[in-house]
């Protein structure tokens, strides 16, 4: 299915890695297409222009300028475009062990927005509007300082996150612990085999990964998990790791100074050749100049 990394030296075969916390700004337009992933880490969506849909678990929302979701660690969801729109989203990913590891404030613990969730609960919130200007203010704040990484900037990020979390937690109770906002239908059931191949594609989608073996190691026939993964995701196996590659190397593209060949290892290719053709095919321009053209608008903005 992919390169066989058994040829790379060792030193290069560590490609996943922890972080404590990214902040970054996703801008998506065009042709590009989400995959339903699964991360390790704790989400903050925060919808800076446009508008889309939001895949989460089972349900269904629809989104616009100033909606905010919470997505935990174990949550299946992709965002979307719809009606030949496009939206730019600020993303907050952190690690709660690492980023807050005292957490429970006046008795109440802030990670119970994410892993405590009670009632008919919805992972979307829409702020009125000076609730909203100040998540945003708060949030490009993080963006700055997790791009300049000036003298205490992990600390400066720490207080913003614990005020984000605290306005979210009140804004979570004062719904009644039932809804923040809008889900327009649920639909969407994933079966535990499906969770245990995403959980796996999560850790280990910059390796060889093989369809046969995979569905020997979870007991299943390799059919039946092909045509399942299918229908839960909508995408082949293939198609969605090679998603997740290019995402990620998306991702390193915007926040590294990594070489392109660089990148391309660290997502898995240890062909530079293909990974410049499945890159120019999932996102319209080759690495180099989608670099490009984020330094130009980083300089324009």
């Amino acid at each position: 299915m992919t390169e066989n990394t058994d040829r790379l030296p060792e030193a290069l075969k560590t490609f996943r890695y922890d972080f404590d916390i990214r902040v970054f700004v996703d801008r998506n337009k065009g042709e590009w297409h989400m995959p339903m992933e699964w991360h390790t880490s704790l989400e903050i969506f925060i919808c800076l222009k446009g508008k889309g849909r939001y895949y989460i678990g089972s349900k269904l929302y629809e989104f616009e300028e100033g909606d905010i979701f919470v997505i935990s660690n174990a949550e299946l969801h992709k965002s979307e475009i719809y009606e030949n729109g496009s939206f730019d989203a600020l993303l907050i990913m952190f690690s709660p062990e690492q980023m807050l590891p005292e957490r429970v404030v006046q008795g109440e613990e802030l990670m119970d927005l994410f892993y405590g969730r009670i009632g008919n609960f919805s992972h979307q919130h829409r702020p009125e509007s000076k609730k909203r200007a100040l998540y945003e203010t708060v949030a490009g704040q993080m963006l700055k300082e997790y791009e300049e990484k000036q003298m205490g900037y992990k600390e400066s990020l720490r207080a913003l996150l614990m005020w984000m979390l605290i306005e979210l937690n009140r804004a979570y109770r004062d719904s009644g612990s039932q809804d923040f906002s809008y889900v327009i239908e649920e639909k969407i059931k994933h079966k535990k085999v499906i969770s245990q191949v995403l959980l796996y594609i999560e850790e280990h989608y910059d390796e060889d990964i093989n369809l046969g073996e995979l569905a020997d190691r979870l007991y299943v026939n390799q059919s039946y998990l092909s045509r399942e993964f299918k229908k839960s995701t909508g995408y082949s196996m293939v198609k969605f790791i090679t998603n997740k590659r290019i995402r990620e190397a998306r991702e390193l593209l915007r926040s590294t100074s990594l070489s392109v060949t660089e990148i391309a290892t660290r997502v898995g290719y240890n062909n530079i050749t293909h990974f410049h053709t499945m890159f120019k095919k999932e996102i319209g321009i080759s690495p180099k100049e989608f670099r490009k053209q984020l330094s130009t608008m980083q300089k324009v903005e």
